[in-house]
């Protein structure tokens, strides 16, 4: 949920960051501001994918872990 959110925020910050006029700190024609909530945007989305896509256990509650021994 907290890389959702990162991914949301900045994604609006984004969009704000587009409407302001001031011409203070341009990289390649956007403001700093406006590079910093991409990037974060794009590493909310990755660290989203690559929790949502992570291995789930398949412990079922209420019954013992599998070792060698108890197969």
């Amino acid at each position: 949920m907290f890389s959702l959110y990162v991914a949301g925020y900045t994604a609006g910050r984004f969009a704000f960051e587009l409407m302001r006029s001031d011409y203070a700190n341009l990289i390649l024609g956007l403001r700093v501001n406006t590079w910093v909530a991409a990037l974060i945007f794009l590493a909310g989305a990755v660290a989203f994918v690559l929790l949502f896509r992570r291995r789930r256990s398949t412990a079922v509650p209420g019954t013992p872990p599998r070792t060698p021994l108890n197969r």
